[in-house]
């Protein structure tokens, strides 16, 4: 008994020793990790790993040494390690995950980790959700060989990224190569260089000096730059040249061939970077890239605009259409408005892309890839046009040398073909009058995005046909005008459809007001879903059998898509008092969200209910109603949310 009891006390005290000496070891690796010794710390980890001492602080360290040095593919282990064994790890490492499983090619794996990412920061999922389900990989392809890549002569074995254009057209870039300063010995940061003949030409000092000047851009008439650099001298530099160091933005007048005047813009600050200017084609509007408050993910893009005396408006964000939960950097604006800019959040196929977003009736438009060979699974950043010539340039790490992934080429490229930012799809269908089932001619068919701004239009021919090309957007809305008939929406769901054609008829009824309705389009032969308010009968708030037929129609596409959730919108006819009609809206409201809940087993905090009374009426016929305009009234609607 005397032998077991030492025993067991020696092999306790040698597993704490052992514990003690691996706790030691990672203390010693943590420190070169926080001095950016990031390989040396990686040796020790590894070494720690290997004898059993797996904790989630070592997976992510081992994991972040790879990541941060964009050796992507090999942090992939490590980090779903961490993430298999432990529940308690940061929420940044499911994105990290997510990237490094995108260089791996394993794009449902990182959409995957991307959800869990965006479920637990609380935001919703569901505009990632439709890129996959028109399937990103292929609409990348669709894309791709667009662009030729041609030699570009003035890289050098080290750091050469942000092409700029000048107001002379010429190309302007930074490079962290060697360069002999004023007393004769070599000194290496990131000048800027002007290409200019045979070799590029170093800029004026007052842009490049020991504050590591980067990204700029000139105004049309070339008297005006913006530019960026790091705020602290004595600051470490980032591994990336993106830099994730402090950055602030300046202005500087240019006269007679020098830099004068240099002043940081009104909004910097010490607490969050600000760089990567770029200007509107009229040179109103400045975009750059900032962690600044009121940013959606890590770094996003902004624009300021640029008052007549010189002075700034408020800086504001470019919204979730551009903007993700992950980085966006490197804005470029062409002469025709398209914002271009590098994402590693937009589906892509790894690291940093490149994309565009159209400019249409003041709105940048969801951003589609610039596909291959511009694209590859390392990081593609900095992309730039000029739209007469379709010559273009931007930085790439894909040919890094001896694993440094931070060794950037300039690369240039010709556009041999327009983006194609209709997607191929179309709708079409006849126009028909709801009592006679005739052909209705020359019908007003307008196509709206989801702000109901104007697409395109057309008008029905003698058979009643129209036809219309979409967007690359998962929503829009058909509205078909005629005089002595009710205007007539359709809003149309395509993110579940890859069909080329999607066919839709619209039956028009007689009357004055307004009748909208939802559609689903899907790949099925049958999966057109349309759905319409339902009615109910004077007075009362119970759901008919007609209704019924609607509502399992809204179960079913809540049961399709989890991430939707709904409002029920409800209303009466103009008969009795405003409060008796609104109290009888309510139980509309109610009894219709029950029903979904109790027959459709759908969780109730997906749906909410207005009650909204007598207002919005379809039939706006006053006090002069007819039966039938007044059953049109007594309805709830579906307002699907996403």
């Amino acid at each position: 008994m005397r032998r077991n009891l030492l025993l067991f006390i020696g092999f306790t005290l040698l597993c704490f020793s052992i514990g003690t000496s691996q706790m030691k070891r990672v203390k010693e690796a943590d420190k070169k990790f926080n001095k950016l010794e990031y390989t040396n710390a990686r040796n020790i980890y590894l070494q720690v790993a290997n004898n059993g001492y797996k904790s989630a602080h070592v997976l992510k360290r081992i994991g972040d040494t790879y990541y941060l040095e964009r050796e992507l593919e090999n942090a992939v282990e490590w980090y779903a390690e961490l993430i298999t064994k432990y529940s308690d790890y940061e929420d940044d490492y499911l994105f990290r995950y997510a990237q490094s499983l995108k260089v791996m090619k394993l794009y449902n794996e990182a959409y995957d980790a991307m959800r869990e990412y965006y479920h637990r920061k609380g935001v919703d999922f569901s505009s990632m959700l439709k890129k996959r389900e028109t399937d990103y990989i292929n609409l990348i392809e669709k894309q791709s060989g667009r662009f030729s890549l041609l030699d570009f002569k003035y890289n050098s074995v080290n750091l050469d990224f942000l092409p700029q254009f000048m107001s002379n057209k010429k190309l302007i870039f930074s490079s962290d190569r060697y360069v002999l300063s004023a007393d004769g010995n070599n000194t290496k940061y990131q000048p800027s260089y002007e290409v200019s003949g045979i070799n590029p030409e170093k800029k004026p000092d007052v842009i490049n000096t020991k504050f590591d000047a980067s990204s700029m851009v000139y105004t049309k008439d070339g008297n005006t730059v913006y530019f960026s650099r790091s705020n602290k001298i004595n600051n470490k530099k980032s591994k990336l040249p993106m830099a994730t160091m402090p950055m602030t933005l300046y202005r500087a007048t240019v006269k007679n061939g020098k830099w004068k005047n240099s002043k940081k813009l009104p909004f910097n600050s010490n607490r969050y970077s600000v760089s990567h200017p770029a200007l509107s084609p009229d040179g109103k509007k400045l975009y750059f890239v900032s962690d600044m408050p009121g940013r959606l993910g890590k770094s996003d893009l902004f624009a300021v605009d640029i008052k007549k005396d010189g002075t700034f408006g408020k800086p504001y964000n470019l919204g979730n259409t551009i903007n993700t939960l992950g980085n966006e950097t490197s804005p470029f604006i062409a002469k025709n408005g398209d914002l271009y800019f590098a994402s590693d959040t937009h589906f892509g196929l790894g690291g940093l892309d490149l994309f565009v977003s159209k400019y249409y009736q003041g709105k940048y438009q969801e951003p589609i890839n610039l596909g291959k060979p511009i694209n590859s699974i390392h990081d593609d950043t900095s992309f730039i046009i000029d739209d007469k010539t379709k010559q273009g340039y931007f930085a790439s790490n894909r040919n890094f040398m001896d694993n440094i992934k931070d060794n950037f080429d300039i690369y240039k490229c010709k556009q041999q073909k327009d983006l194609v930012f209709n997607c191929g799809q179309y709708v079409h269908g006849k126009i028909i009058d709801s009592r006679t089932n005739k052909a209705v001619q020359s019908c007003i068919v307008k196509l709206l995005d989801k702000d109901f701004n104007e697409i395109a239009h057309t008008i029905s021919d003698e058979n009643g046909y129209y036809q219309l090309d979409l967007q690359c957007s998962d929503e829009h809305l058909i509205r078909v005008s005629k005089f002595s008939y009710y205007l007539t929406e359709k809003i149309l769901y395509t993110s579940r459809s890859s069909k080329k054609n999607i066919e839709l008829s619209i039956k028009l009824n007689h009357g004055k007001g307004h009748i909208k309705s939802i559609v689903f389009a899907g790949d099925a032969l049958n999966d057109i879903l349309e759905l319409s308010p339902i009615y109910f009968d004077i007075d009362a708030a119970k759901i008919r059998s007609d209704a019924e037929m609607e509502i399992q129609k809204v179960i079913t596409v809540l049961k399709s898509n989890p991430l939707l959730k709904i409002k029920i919108r409800s209303y009466t006819d103009n008969k009795g008092k405003n409060n008796h009609n609104k109290r009888l809206s309510e139980k509309r409201a109610i009894a219709t969200k029950n029903y979904i809940v109790e027959k459709g087993m759908i969780a109730p905090d997906r749906i909410t209910i207005e009650a909204l009374g007598q207002s919005n009426p379809i039939a706006d016929c006053g006090k002069d109603c007819t039966e039938n305009e007044n059953q049109f009234n007594r309805r709830s609607e579906f307002i699907f949310i996403r």
